[in-house]
């Protein structure tokens, strides 16, 4: 069998179809270096931190993907709820 991919992911899901080329799948990469491009050329001194609301998906393997992945991105995960709370708190984010 072979390993699980992004494309495998959008196919499921069906991210073209609802999507209209607006979402997609692990665009954390992508937003950070938008967001340094503009921060270059604007002049904008500030530091950026990407914020996942975990109310998303709340899934503790896409959570902890996200922050694993998104951690040389600066992200943070956002709670919008005291369960999201609990859930953002039993996530290790501190490795």
């Amino acid at each position: 069998m072979r390993k699980w991919r992004i494309d495998d992911s959008a196919e499921l899901y069906n991210i073209k179809g609802w999507g209209r080329n607006y979402f997609s799948i692990n665009r954390i990469e992508k937003i950070s270096h938008c967001f340094e491009r503009a921060a270059e050329e604007y002049d904008y001194k500030a530091r950026n931190f990407l914020i996942y609301p975990i109310k998303v998906n709340q899934m503790r393997q896409v959570v902890e993907e996200i922050v694993t992945y998104g951690k040389k991105f600066n992200i943070g995960l956002e709670a919008g709820s005291k369960p999201e709370l609990h859930a953002v708190l039993a996530t290790n984010i501190s490795e």
